[in-house]
């Protein structure tokens, strides 16, 4: 009697938990919706529905896939640093999704930004998927140009998870 009221109990305490959790992540996500509306400017609207889509792909995939499409055609209005971040975003929904065709082309479609954009965290973003995209087309030393490459960036904006993740793509290479 005393075991079933103590199992009992912790299903209650898991499914307390598990309800609160859910609930603070659909808190989380009318918060990011409310962003998109309340914004004032187009600029402001798209950087807003890029965060939202940011938190879509680590909690909703169909949803960030439907943003995909809205993304890079607005991302056509504003600046190279807002595209690429477009791009970037599209890319990860189709890598996630799967879709290897679609990502290598969003990824060469990025290539032009390393003249563009000047920022090592931009660049060694580009080097590293592009490292990633001449692995799998089994050009390995094109790839492994890239990569460290990709390294050499990592270690000059001194990001750790950044430099273990160039790393983890030269020894898979």
């Amino acid at each position: 009697m005393r075991t079933t009221l103590l199992l009992f109990l912790s299903i209650l305490v898991v499914l307390g938990c598990n309800f609160s959790a859910h609930a603070q992540s659909q808190q989380k996500e009318e918060q990011l919706i409310r962003a998109v509306s309340n914004a004032k400017s187009p600029q402001q609207r798209f950087e807003q529905t890029l965060v939202l889509g940011k938190y879509y792909l680590s909690n909703n995939i169909d949803k960030a896939d439907s943003l995909q499409e809205e993304l890079l055609n607005d991302s056509r209005k504003f600046e190279d640093s807002l595209r690429f971040s477009a791009l970037m975003y599209s890319a990860e929904v189709s890598l996630i999704r799967g879709d290897l065709d679609s990502y290598f082309n969003t990824i060469l479609a990025c290539q032009p930004f390393l003249n563009k954009l000047k920022g090592d965290e931009v660049q060694y973003t580009i080097y590293r998927h592009l490292g990633f995209y001449h692995s799998q087309m089994q050009e390995f030393e094109t790839a492994k140009s890239y990569l460290r490459l990709a390294l050499k960036k990592a270690k000059k904006i001194r990001d750790i998870s950044k430099e273990s993740e160039a790393y983890q793509h030269i020894a898979l290479n």
